[in-house]
């Protein structure tokens, strides 16, 4: 049985399938636009003006994310060479402030397909340790840490 809805494209070219909380990418060009969304168990099917612009394996995974690299504009695709950005530099940053803030860093990353994803995040954790200082961050990160592993015994950072 399909299922019909309508979603409008965010400004990071994914459209949220509210059943799942699961975010899937559209062509960057949709960015605003109100498309159709058909989905069953299996897949997902995004449609302007009935056109297909995306065709996706459906993921049950709450809060995720499905994102094919050519829906990205050429510049997202870039932006670690442009901003000068990587995961191992934002790691060696959290590893100064501390192993917790390393580890929980290190599951972001770890919980997106592509890192690009978590750099805003990252920065946003950084400037974390400015505002309130090291030690309050690493004991928020080890909280927060430690939760994915007792409390979400799904999550995929749970240890088997």
């Amino acid at each position: 049985m399909k299922h019909k809805v309508q979603a409008k494209v965010c400004q990071d070219y994914h459209v949220i399938l509210g059943e799942d909380w699961h975010h899937y990418s559209v062509p960057y060009q949709y960015i605003g636009k109100q498309l159709d969304v058909i989905y069953d168990t299996d897949t997902v099917e995004i449609y302007h003006l009935h056109q297909r612009v995306a065709l996706h394996r459906r993921s049950f995974k709450r809060r995720g994310w499905t994102t094919l690299k050519e829906h990205m504009p050429e510049a997202h695709q870039k932006i670690h060479e442009q901003r000068g950005w990587n995961k191992d530099d934002f790691l060696k940053k959290a590893a100064t402030i501390g192993p917790d803030t390393h580890a929980f860093l290190e599951a972001l990353f770890q919980s997106r397909t592509f890192t690009e994803q978590c750099f805003q995040a990252s920065l946003g954790v950084m400037r974390l340790a400015k505002i309130y200082g090291p030690k309050r961050l690493e004991a928020a990160c080890r909280k927060s840490y430690c939760f994915w592993y007792v409390y979400l015994p799904d999550h995929p950072h749970h240890l088997a």
